[in-house]
């Protein structure tokens, strides 16, 4: 008799576990939707973000133009025009085609000075003499009344200097150069 018992209450403890699993599956069951729509949410935020941050980004270039009132600053300098640009890091998404857009707005603005501060080439390009010429040839066609400078950026390397000197820039490094203007006064 007691084996009896002993069996009827295990098998209503079965019963009991089987009716508390089934509960938790129903809840896993309601929490599922919701799960689903953070999990899709977290994915379409951060594809998003890829494809601005890689795609687009890197593409946007922003004409500012700044009017500088000093009075330190001789009248010879009025109408100077500096262009300045950076982190063109031109290989895995910036293209040659992007860089002549940019030279193109370059040469619109008709830059007296140009300066280059840094990370012409993408840190994962290894540059070919290829993507060289090409670079030497869009950076060529940049067009100043006074000069072009360049200084290195921290993923420069002497392929940037050999580059930027065949492209007629004169590189800065750790030095100053005078500029003359209108009354050839520095």
């Amino acid at each position: 008799k007691e084996e009896i018992k002993e069996t009827k209450k295990l098998k209503k403890e079965k019963k009991k576990l089987k009716k508390i699993k089934k509960e938790e599956k129903e809840e896993v069951k309601k929490l599922h939707p919701v799960l689903k729509i953070i999990l899709k949410s977290l994915l379409f935020i951060t594809i998003s973000f890829l494809i601005y941050s890689v795609l687009i980004e890197p593409k946007l270039f922003e004409v500012k133009e700044y009017k500088l009132v000093e009075e330190s600053l001789p009248d010879s300098l009025h109408g100077l025009k500096i262009v300045h640009i950076s982190d063109i890091n031109y290989g895995s998404t910036f293209t040659s085609k992007d860089l002549k857009k940019i030279i193109t707005k370059i040469n619109e603005v008709n830059p007296d000075i140009v300066f280059f501060t840094g990370n012409l080439i993408d840190k994962s390009l290894t540059i070919d003499n290829e993507n060289k010429e090409i670079l030497i040839d869009n950076l060529t066609n940049i067009n100043t009344s006074i000069n072009k400078y360049a200084i290195y950026g921290e993923h420069d390397n002497e392929t940037f200097k050999e580059i930027m000197e065949t492209s007629n820039f004169t590189i800065l490094n750790n030095e100053t150069s005078l500029l003359y203007y209108i009354d050839n006064n520095p």
